[in-house]
């Protein structure tokens, strides 16, 4: 692994790919293909494998019956709190400290209005208010083509169908000073005399203009 070009891990099922987890030193894109198609074929087998144990065991695949979703509570209370809730998610308008605390105050207005001592009505409308929060949030990134920090996506913005380009990942970039003009071959033997132990001295830390 010291001197291999990639390590890659694929994660998933017969039908697909669910994870992948890698690290590389400028390999090829075939050569990446390549090692995730590799790993697909191997996961199918052990898929097989285990469906083969199962037939042998004799043990049927369990059945799990989705829990009933109250289509018209959630209707209710997305028309009650619905554009008020989509407005104090926005970080555009308020913060993200203050969005929290906004959401937060909301959903105990909400549970005033239900007796205390009423705990199923307590649950459900804890339930339901999240999944109206995941549906609007969800809505925002999926359909609305919205960051996560309520900011549409534009050319400097990782979407959601691309990978982070070098350059815009900045913290990518490499110390060496012909891959990083703003690192001098002086500036990284300070760095390197004075890194360890412990943190750089206060005239080093001034002195070191680093571009990480």
């Amino acid at each position: 692994m010291r001197e291999s070009l990639l390590n890659i891990m694929v994660v998933g099922t017969s039908d697909g790919i669910v994870m992948i987890e890698s690290g590389a030193k400028e390999v090829s894109e075939e050569v990446v293909v390549e090692a995730i198609e590799f790993g697909h074929t191997e996961v199918k087998k052990i898929c097989a494998a285990l469906n083969d144990l199962r037939a042998k065991a004799g043990k049927k695949k369990r059945e799990v019956t989705p829990p009933e979703f109250d289509q018209k509570y959630y209707d209710a209370l997305k028309k009650k709190v619905g554009a008020d809730l989509s407005d104090r998610l926005d970080t555009r308008k308020h913060p993200k400290a203050e969005s929290h605390a906004l959401v937060t105050e909301l959903k105990k207005k909400l549970k005033a209005e239900i007796p205390e001592d009423d705990e199923k009505a307590q649950a459900k409308l804890k339930q339901y208010f999240e999944t109206l929060r995941e549906r609007i949030f969800r809505e925002e990134v999926l359909e609305k083509k919205r960051r996560p920090d309520a900011r549409a996506f534009d050319e400097s913005s990782r979407h959601l169908d691309r990978s982070r380009s070098p350059a815009q990942n900045s913290r990518q970039r490499s110390l060496h000073p012909r891959r990083n003009p703003g690192i001098s071959n002086h500036n990284i033997r300070n760095l390197r005399r004075h890194a360890a132990p412990g943190r750089l001295p206060r005239r080093s830390q001034k002195t070191l203009p680093l571009t990480l």
